[in-house]
Parts: structure tokens; sequence; C-alpha cells
């Protein structure tokens, strides 16, 4: 559904109703293309039938394709897409004892439900073997927690990995992608029993491979940043703004969208490691400041639909990454006015009004600064730990450091 959900051209309505549509289609097309038939899908094991290898790599190479070219022209946020946390050897035992099932049962658990559907009895009873092992692991799940948690590592990226590119990546499994549909096709011809196979006339496919690999071709040389070229930001505009404080983000400004709206947002902490673990804003990510040009960071500083806030103890530094950003034709970019100083002063000491305070406006400032102070000086919820205030009234503190994990 993206990019029409995030930037809000669908309501979350409508986004409910268009995701049970699009399963209901989706649903159609494995039922007709055979994936309804234990038997067709079994054959990838046998050699007799290759759709469910083709059909898994055509629509893998196209999601990784679709996604770097609507990154690159801005449509989709890559850095935005969630993805799940990684467990090693539970994802290789789920897998070995779901391809013990498939090759058993000629289902997996999608295929499972577009055969019972259409009233297959085998699928109906495949099934029933998937509540009845959810059931089995939800009693034991004790017993399997160390199987289910082995060997965790987050949100890792095969790119990132092996040291690649991510648009090496899609090159290299297009490579792949063709190379099995060639050995598919060698095998499927010295089927001699099972069902016909997907590719029966074997027609030449020389278009289509071209064209495949034409495509990988422009997405290896597309720039991994949407690089404004002569359009990026030049000295007199970037003068400008920051003598106009354009570039700005007031402490209650920053702490209202961490409190109300943290998602819209992204703080990028450029201070060293020893500062940064002494106490930081929920949600940041420390780059330091020699770092903040280099290529693995592009991700965090491509956000358009979001604000990203540079941050360091006073803004010096700050203001000197948001120079090198800006001049990169990165937009969208604030510097914290007053530093991790200021939001401390501002949030924790000056939440008092002066006496005499007769205005609605600023009354509600110093409410809402009260407010703000209470939330993050919660542990759980706030996961920071703050230096003590300065002035004589003091802001209760956390014992002990909290790093935060992200989010308030």
């Amino acid at each position: 559904m993206a990019p029409f959900y995030p930037l809000g051209l669908i309501s979350q309505e409508w986004y409910l109703v268009i995701i049970f549509f699009i399963g209901l289609f989706f649903g159609l097309v494995l039922e007709q293309s055979g994936f309804s038939s234990s038997r067709k899908l079994a054959g990838v094991f046998y050699g007799y039938d290759f759709v469910v290898l083709k059909v898994f790599f055509t629509a893998g190479v196209t999601a990784m394709a679709g996604l770097i070219i609507l990154g690159y022209l801005g449509m989709i946020e890559l850095n935005l897409i969630f993805i799940n946390s990684n467990f090693i050897v539970s994802a290789v035992t789920g897998g070995v004892i779901m391809g013990f099932g498939f090759i058993m049962g000629g289902f997996c658990p999608g295929t499972s439900v577009t055969g019972a559907v259409i009233g297959k009895i085998d699928a109906m009873v495949f099934i029933a073997g998937i509540f009845l092992g959810v059931f089995l692991f939800g009693s034991f799940e004790t017993t399997f927690n160390k199987l289910f948690t082995g060997y965790y590592f987050d949100r890792e990226l095969l790119s990132e990995t092996l040291g690649l590119s991510k648009h090496l990546m899609v090159l290299m499994m297009i490579f792949m992608a063709l190379a099995a549909f060639g050995v598919a096709a060698f095998f499927e011809k010295r089927a001699t029993n099972g069902p016909a196979p997907t590719n029966k006339r074997y027609p030449k496919l020389g278009a289509e491979v071209t064209m495949a690999v034409i495509i990988g071709l422009i997405i290896f040389f597309l720039p991994q940043q949407k690089s404004k070229g002569v359009f990026e930001t030049n000295e007199k505009a970037l003068l400008a703004m920051i003598t106009e404080g354009k570039n700005r983000m007031t402490p209650d400004e920053l702490a209202y969208l961490l409190i109300n709206n943290p998602k819209q947002i992204g703080i990028i902490d450029v201070r060293d490691s020893e500062s940064y673990s002494r106490f930081h804003l929920p949600g940041s990510v420390r780059i330091p400041l020699e770092q903040v040009t280099e290529k693995g960071y592009r991700d965090f500083f491509n956000g358009r639909q979001k604000k990203t806030v540079l941050i360091s103890n006073g803004g010096v530094e700050a203001s000197k990454a948001f120079i090198l950003l800006a001049r990169k034709g990165y937009d969208n970019l604030y510097v914290l006015d007053g530093g991790l100083n200021g939001f401390v002063e501002t949030i924790f000491n000056d939440n008092e009004p002066p006496e005499g305070l007769t205005a609605y406006d600023e009354i509600s400032k110093y409410r809402f600064r009260q407010k703000a102070a209470a939330i993050f000086q919660d542990e759980d919820m706030a996961g920071m730990a703050l230096p003590a205030p300065a002035k004589k009234k003091q802001v209760p503190v956390p014992a002990t450091t909290v790093v935060s994990a992200g989010g308030c």
C-alpha cells in the first residue's frame, strides 16, 4: 500500500478495505496459477514442476527492483519499511520443519488456505495441523523458548551482512533467478511423470531475459541517493536559511513531536559515544560528526516524510553537520536550538510560569513543559537519563543510565 497510506492519500479505513480486496485477488491469482494443487506444489521437490521456484523468485526480484526504483523516485522511504528481527537458529529450524511438511502435505501455510477455500480436503487437514502446531508450541512455550530466541541479530539485511550495496544485491538476485529458471527448464524437460510442467512448450524467452538484465543494470548504476546535483542548496540559500533561523527547531517543538508523533521525527545525535551513553533523547541514533556524510548513513537523512533533527550538547557540532548535509542535497533537516543543554534548561528548569503571568498561550506553554518533564523523567516511557538541572530547583533524575532502544 505504500506510498498511498504513508503520504496520507488514503484513510486508514480505506487502507483496510483495499488490503482485504488485494488479499482476495492474491488468492485468486494463486488458485489460477495452480497453487491449490498439492501435487503441483510438491513437484519442485521431485523435479517435474518448478512453478513454486519461479513464482517466488519472480516475486522477490520484482519487489526488490520496485522498492529500489520507487525509493530513488522519493515515493517510498526504504528506511521506514519494517523488517522483522532475525533469530537464525529458530528460522533455520522452522524452515526445515516447514520443508518436511511441504514435501509430505504438498502445501505451505498460504497455499493451504487457497486449497481449502475451493474445498480441497487435504488442504483443510493441513490447516488443522497448523493450528495444532501453534497450540502445542504455545502450551510448551518455556520448553521451546531457547529455540525460539536462538542467535538473535536485529533487522540485518543480507546486503549489509555481505558488505554489498542494495543495488548490486538486486543485480545479483536477477542473475540468480535467471540461472534458476534455466536449471528448472532443464529438469522439467527431463521429467517423465507428474503433471505437465508450467512451460511445456518451452518458449524462447530472449526478450524477457534481456529486459530483466537491462533493468538490473539500470538499478546497479542508479545513484543510491537521489542527488539534487545542480539543484542542491547553494551557499546563498544556505546562509539565508541559517541567518533566518529556518533550520532551527525549538526544545518545545521537539518535545511535542517526541510525545505526540514520534514516527514523524528522526533524531541524529552527533556527539561522542561517552556523552551519548551518559544521556540522550529517546529514539535518537548516534552518528559522529565526522561520519554523517558516509554512505552507510544515507537512509537516515533521505526520509522525506519526517523531520530529521541534529543535536549536540550546545548546537555547534549539530550546526556543522547541518551544513555538510545540506550542501550534499539533503533536506527537511533541523538543528535543535541550544542543543541538549538548551533542551534540559527549557523543559526541566524553565517550566514554572512567572508570577503575574495571565496570557493563556504563555501559561499553556509552561504547563506543557511541566507535562513533558514528567514524561521524560519516566524511565519506562522515555528510556533516557538526564543530567541534574543546573538551577537550585532540582528535577528528579533516574539513578541509572538507561540506553534507549528507540521510540518514546
